[in-house]
């Protein structure tokens, strides 16, 4: 498993990251497990395959997958309207219905793709993350606000265009999303993440952050760069309440090959779980650009990765491979390139499984868990 190693310190000497944990899954068996540098300089702490993570945007991922369960489920569909239905009661902060009747169109294929009518370049700022002080004055509270409270908050200002007909990077839709799940399952978004998915799968080491200052046993410490170093864009600032369900998971290594190994089924004969395309989770292009046909019971191919001040993160499927890295800093200059983990995994798929280590390094044995979870 030497050259998946090499392939990370790349990846870390590249953009300077101090510590990295990295697992490496063949059909549905963990058969890397591994920390890399520090999960703490100052102290001279070591990352280990159980140190935690903030995942950014890889928890676009599990918000996703909590959708496509939904929708097998019966209880949305792809083409489901959340402003015409289960959202129907929003209203901004003044009580007053959307300022934009196009709102009510969108829809949750729409919000998946990141089409549902917000683009942050074109806002200037991202909601989720820059919008605390008025938001926080427009419900007038004091704490940070909820992502139903931005959402509200949005619905009192037009889109950026008409849903559907461009694809623009828009962390607000994934919140939308998570709201979505809260509301069909009468859940908090935290407890049906718990009930549905962390559960079933055996992911006892995922969390909701709301901020990084309060940090999960076991987590790293994260390090800014340039103009991150320090200040308000630094990553203990980050504002994560209102970023739940497209950024706020802390997860590791092993719990997030757990979530790969269930849901996109790279073990052989398996089925997919939820059964439709792995690739409309979590990516930050349109999705039918990152997928590639694979055999029967091989899965997919795709990859979601995630950028925040101090975080640099990366899950990927790639036939019966499924890999995870994350990371505790990132250069703002550079987003970073996971290609030499992606490469690797690529040529990995033409190995013959004789060529692959024996045994699996999570306990109890990480498997495809087929439909097991459907109705939970």
């Amino acid at each position: 498993m030497v050259p998946w190693v090499s392939a990370a310190e790349e990846v870390m000497r590249r953009y300077n990251l101090p510590g990295a944990s990295l697992a490496v899954a063949f059909e549905g068996r963990v058969v890397l497990m591994d920390g890399l540098g520090y999960a703490n300089t100052a102290a001279r702490e070591p990352v280990t395959p159980s140190s935690s993570f903030l995942l950014a945007s890889v928890s676009k991922a599990i918000t996703g997958t909590l959708i496509g369960m939904l929708v097998d489920q019966g209880r949305l569909s792809l083409g489901t309207r959340p402003f015409a239905t289960v959202l129907s009661g929003l209203r901004t902060p003044e009580g007053k219905a959307p300022v934009d009747p196009r709102v009510r169109d969108i829809t949750i294929k729409e919000l998946l793709y990141q089409q549902g009518g917000w683009d942050t370049g074109a806002l200037g700022y991202d909601p989720v993350f820059d919008l605390v002080g008025q938001v926080d004055r427009a419900f007038g509270t004091h704490t940070q606000p909820t992502c139903e409270q931005v959402v509200r908050y949005m619905l009192g200002r037009p889109l950026n265009f008409t849903p559907g007909t461009q694809t623009h990077y828009s962390n607000l839709g994934f919140c939308v999303l998570s709201d979505v799940v809260a509301h069909v399952t009468g859940l908090t978004y935290a407890q049906a993440a718990d009930k549905m998915l962390f559960r079933p799968f055996g992911m006892t080491h995922t969390h909701l952050a709301t901020s990084l200052r309060a940090s999960f046993p076991g987590e790293v410490h994260y390090y800014g760069q340039g103009a991150e170093a320090s200040g308000p864009q630094s990553p203990y600032q980050l504002p994560l309440a209102a970023a739940s369900g497209a950024a706020g998971w802390v997860s590791t290594v092993g719990d997030l090959e757990r979530f790969l190994v269930a849901t996109a089924a790279p073990v052989p004969g398996s089925v997919a779980f939820p059964t439709w395309p792995a690739s409309m989770v979590g990516n930050d292009s349109p999705a039918p650009a990152e997928q590639s046909p694979t055999p029967p019971g091989q899965g997919t191919w795709w990859n979601s990765d995630g950028s925040l001040p101090g975080v640099s993160t990366e899950i990927g499927v790639f036939g019966p491979i499924a890999y995870v890295m994350l990371a505790n800093s990132r250069n703002p200059a550079a987003f970073t390139d996971f290609s030499p983990l992606q490469d690797l995994a690529k040529r990995s798929t033409s190995l013959p499984a004789s060529a692959w280590p024996t045994g699996n390094l999570l306990v109890p044995p990480a498997r495809s868990l087929g439909h097991a979870g459907r109705g939970a």
